[in-house]
């Protein structure tokens, strides 16, 4: 996943956290290079590929502000779906205690770090439980998050593919001047391409998954592990890992 380093006059912002205790650090590491001072963490949500990296980070800049919305900060408390145990299971070097958000905010509220604007707002479900972009008009700079991805298969843990389309449409209407999105995974490009091939993947899932919990379907409404395989490997096909990205600060 992707770590952004926003450098403003007076210091560098950092946006998401990466995804465990060693991408803490390269974040870390890469913020000391700069020879500025860390002024902010913003989360755009609670995935634990997003915000592993925050104890490191804080153990390297003890004072350094985590700002999330209000709606981030609460589901990283609740952890409703255990995610987080989840992903000390797959991954051991995931942080045992985590960091959490210090100064919530409600989103659609705007922030200013070293006299730039980030302006702030919520979508509610979709590809998280929680998501928050920032805008920076300066530069018509959009981190979005993985409200938007790049080329990248998205996660569905959650279930609610419709309401992340709902929230791509709202993302497009809100931020019509933007010009370059910078998605959670993949390459930044364009905020409408990037907004065309992340609905185009997501409808294109639901189609094979739709085929699949039909009533004509080998397992009507359940999806069988052999549906379930031939929509892994057909998505695969389609989406191809071809394409690496070099960081990417700005």
């Amino acid at each position: 996943m992707n770590s952004y380093l926003v450098r403003t006059p007076k210091g560098i912002v950092v946006i998401d956290a990466s995804r465990n205790n060693r991408g803490g650090r390269t974040v870390a590491r890469d913020v000391r290079r700069t020879g500025l001072p860390l002024l902010a963490v913003l989360i755009t949500h609670e995935h634990p590929d997003h915000i592993g990296g925050l104890p490191a980070i804080r153990a390297a800049y003890r004072h350094v502000p985590v700002y999330a919305s209000t709606q981030t900060t609460a589901l990283m408390h609740a952890d409703p779906d255990d995610i987080y145990q989840l992903a000390r299971k797959y991954d051991a070097d995931f942080p045992t205690a985590l960091v959490y958000p210090d100064h919530p905010f409600r989103a659609g509220r705007t922030l200013t770090f070293g006299g730039v604007r980030f302006e702030t707002r919520g979508y509610g479900n979709g590809e998280a439980g929680s998501a928050t972009s920032y805008y920076l008009p300066a530069t018509r700079s959009l981190f979005t998050g993985d409200v938007l991805a790049d080329h990248v298969t998205p996660a569905l843990i959650e279930g609610a593919s419709c309401d992340w389309l709902v929230s791509i449409g709202v993302l497009r209407h809100a931020y019509p001047q933007a010009k370059t999105a910078y998605p959670g995974h993949g390459a930044p490009s364009p905020v409408r391409d990037e907004e065309a091939q992340t609905r185009a993947h997501l409808r294109y899932f639901r189609t094979l998954v739709g085929s699949a919990v039909a009533p004509s379907s080998p397992g009507g409404k359940a999806v069988t592990g052999a549906e379930q395989a031939s929509i892994v490997a057909t998505v695969n096909r389609r989406y191809p890992v071809t394409r690496r990205w070099p960081p990417c600060p700005i």
